[in-house]
């Protein structure tokens, strides 16, 4: 191919996988998903008709080619948006979404509705909980270095506060990570009525410190702008 591509549903279940390269004698990609082939050294392997094959999950979306810069990156504008996006995400507010349940509901609001769903008895540990700890955890587990990367850009208030944003958001994962014995793929399914008494306050815990740091950038944009 001679570039990256980024391939709906290649490495993994219903997600933009890269892939980086084929074989075309054995019909394969070669490639890294959202939980295939990272950590290591060598790429994950898959038929390249994996997608087609997978209607019963999901549509086969296709392909998004990669090609060459069409302008020159502007910064701060694209860091100002990276900003805005992560507030507006955070503070998406749903009223009774479908198909319903925490999971259908984003940002804070869902975490909190993580929270409620096991504070109260019956919660069964299910494949959202260990779909929803991954996505979740892994993106806001970068978020600290990437507000500590780009803070030194807004000297002054933004600075500190972005600074004091990263903080929260590092003590965020640390909580959230905790949860892992309890939500991950290997822990139990069903109902645990001992698992809900410790997840539900780490749950309220991490979305506590994520509002806190969305607070915090939210006031370094005013400052910015």
């Amino acid at each position: 191919m001679g570039r990256p591509t980024l391939v709906w549903h290649a490495m993994t279940s219903a997600e933009w996988d890269v892939v980086t390269g084929y074989d075309e004698e054995n019909g394969l990609f070669y490639g890294r998903g959202s939980h295939q082939g990272i950590g290591g050294n060598d790429y994950h392997v898959e038929p390249w008709d994996r997608a087609a094959k997978a209607v019963d999950i999901c549509p086969a979306f296709g392909a998004v080619t990669i090609g060459g810069k069409i302008g020159t990156l502007d910064s701060r504008q694209a860091e100002i948006a990276a900003l805005r996006d992560a507030v507006t995400h955070a503070r998406t507010v749903k009223e009774n979404p479908e198909p319903g349940g925490w999971y259908s509901y984003e940002g804070i609001q869902s975490l909190r509705k993580w929270a409620e769903a096991y504070s109260n008895p019956g919660k069964e540990r299910d494949l959202a909980d260990a779909y929803c700890f991954q996505v979740y955890h892994s993106t806001h587990s970068t978020a600290a270095g990437f507000l500590r990367e780009i803070a030194c850009h807004y000297p002054g208030i933004a600075e500190k506060l972005l600074l004091e944003a990263a903080q929260y958001m590092e003590e965020e994962a640390i909580a959230f990570k905790s949860c892992a014995p309890y939500l991950w793929r290997d822990s139990p399914w069903g109902v645990d009525e001992e698992r809900s008494r410790m997840v539900a306050p780490i749950l309220r815990k991490t979305a506590d410190l994520y509002e806190k740091a969305i607070e915090n950038i939210e006031e370094a944009i005013k400052n910015i702008e």
